[in-house]
């Protein structure tokens, strides 16, 4: 009868860690790490040696880590992309590509970065240009630019600046001429 009892019980261990091996690799092959990752802890609780069972951990907790990196990478190229930091942006965005390549979410993201870049050196242009017109006397020309590069940056306070100090310079040099 004790024989019965403890070649069932082996039986039973056996057939448990047959069930979790089985469960670890399926989930593996679904990619699900989480999944595996508990299925081999469980069979490590029962057979704390077993070879496979220990890759298997290894492999889940490696993918577990890849993934809490590139969730912590696009969470930083977004924040960096939404403070205007562009070139911050565009270099997380070359760090999870790295990681993930094809990451479609990366690509996003530095394409807008580069957008935003290049709006950036447009407004800049645009602003130097204005300056010029306004040292120059031009005020309705520095006035016009101004309102073009505000539709690019509509809350750039130098551009505002200008566009209103050039409007009033301009209205009153109109007023002057209408009373001559």
């Amino acid at each position: 009868v004790e024989i019965r009892a403890l070649a069932s019980n082996r039986m039973e261990h056996r057939q448990r860690l047959e069930e979790l091996l089985l469960q670890a690799r399926q989930a593996r092959d679904a990619r699900d790490p989480e999944k595996c990752l508990r299925a081999a802890e469980q069979g490590l609780q029962l057979e704390p040696d077993h070879v496979e069972f220990k890759r298997l951990e290894a492999q889940s907790h490696q993918q577990l880590e890849r993934q809490r990196k590139i969730h912590e990478l696009v969470s930083e190229c977004q924040r960096q992309l939404g403070a205007g930091a562009f070139e911050a942006s565009i270099e997380a965005g070359r760090t999870l590509e790295s990681l993930d390549p094809g990451n479609t979410v990366a690509a996003e993201i530095r394409q807008k970065a580069k957008e935003g870049l290049e709006r950036g050196r447009r407004v800049q242009a645009l602003l130097a240009r204005a300056l010029e017109l306004s040292t120059a006397g031009d005020f309705a020309a520095c006035h016009s630019l101004c309102g073009e590069a505000l539709q690019l940056d509509p809350s750039n306070t130098e551009l505002l600046e200008l566009r209103d100090r050039a409007f009033q310079v301009f209205e009153s040099r109109r007023r002057e001429e209408e009373l001559r």
